[in-house]
C-alpha cells in the first residue's frame, strides 16, 4: 500500500508517495548525504539547483557501476555453474 511520506532535501520539504516508507527515507537520506559532501568540497557557494543535479548524478553514475558489477558477477556465477555442470556430468558417466 503506498503512503505518503514527508522528507527534506536541501533544505526543502516534499511529500513522496511510495511502498516502502523507509527506503523513501534513506534515499532522501542518501541524497542529503551527496548534496553535504558536495557543498564541502566547493569552496564556493553553489545554488541549490546545481547541488542537487551534481547529486543526481553522483548517485546515477554510482548506480551505473553498480549494474555494471552485478552484471559481471553474473557472468562469472553462470560460467563457474556450467563448468560445475560439466564436472558432475563426467563424474556421473564415470
Amino acid at each position: 500500500m503506498k503512503g505518503s511520506v514527508k522528507i527534506n532535501i536541501g533544505g526543502l520539504d516534499f511529500h513522496f508517495k511510495g511502498d516502502d516508507e523507509q527506503q523513501v527515507k534513506e534515499a532522501a537520506e542518501e541524497v542529503n548525504l551527496q548534496i553535504s559532501s558536495i557543498k564541502n568540497k566547493h569552496k564556493q557557494e553553489l545554488p541549490q539547483s546545481t547541488l542537487t543535479l551534481l547529486a543526481a548524478m553522483n548517485t546515477a553514475e554510482s548506480n551505473i557501476k553498480l549494474k555494471r558489477q552485478i552484471d559481471n558477477d553474473q557472468k562469472l556465477m553462470l560460467s563457474e555453474m556450467k563448468k560445475m555442470i560439466t564436472v558432475l556430468e563426467k563424474s556421473l558417466e564415470s
